[in-house]
Order: C-alpha cells, then structure tokens, then sequence
C-alpha cells in the first residue's frame, strides 16, 4: 500500500538521512508514527463502513483461527 501525501495525494518516500517521509511531488515532510497512525485509522474507518482494505479481515479472522487451534492444542 503507498503512503499518500495528505496535503496533494503524491507518494509518499522514506528518507533514511532525516528519518521522515516525504511527498515525492510537493515536498511535504511527516512523521513516519504519523503516516502509520493515518493508515490504521483510514483501516478502521473502512472496517466499519463494511469494506475489506487490503485483505484485514480476512487477515483477522485467520490470526483467530489459528489462535485457537493453539489453545487446543494445550
């Protein structure tokens, strides 16, 4: 998934020297915490409006499966 610029929607590169991100178009500067926070929220917000992004609920139902044949298992 590309990280998109929230101010002009360019891509979003990291840069290793200053430890930020930065929009390959306008040069705007984020916090790498920032642009994390941002996708797991924009996540969330589509789980709840019943949409699947990037595969999360399949994902999730697959980490509780395999959860609890771990416990079974004990």
């Amino acid at each position: 998934m590309i990280t998109k610029c929230k101010f002009c929607g360019g891509a979003l590169k990291y840069d290793a020297d200053i430890r930020r991100m930065v929009c390959e178009y306008c040069s705007s500067m984020f916090d790498v915490e920032d642009t994390e926070e941002e996708k797991e929220y924009e996540k969330m917000q589509a789980m709840s409006a019943g949409k699947n992004p990037d595969g999360a609920i399949g994902r999730a139902v697959f980490g509780y499966v395999a959860l609890s044949l771990l416990k079974l298992q004990r």
